[in-house]
């Protein structure tokens, strides 16, 4: 995961691909800065019982960093990548 460029964002977005990997059943727990996040959040099958898995994933995420993400954090966030993602969550909760 070089293309994180090392850190905290390198660290917040391998713990969250590790949290995505397990919970939605991705194959691989590596997810990219320019990967679409509306993809990875729907999971391999893409299918309604994908968006159970993510709720749960998010709860995981939650309970990891010790925040609760509100609502308004998904606003504008429909065409992000996971870069981004990663970036506005690290804002909420982590900066350094």
């Amino acid at each position: 995961m070089i293309e994180w460029g090392g850190g905290i964002r390198h660290e917040i977005a391998k713990t969250i691909s590790n949290i995505l990997h397990k919970r939605l059943h991705w194959r691989s727990n590596v997810f990219l800065p320019n990967d679409k996040l509306f993809v990875i959040c729907h999971g391999p099958r893409f299918d309604s019982w994908d968006e159970f898995a993510l709720e749960e994933a998010i709860e995981v995420i939650e309970h990891s960093y010790r925040v609760k993400i509100p609502s308004s954090f998904w606003q504008g966030l429909e065409e992000a990548t996971f870069g981004e993602f990663v970036e506005k969550f690290q804002s909420m909760c982590c900066v350094p």
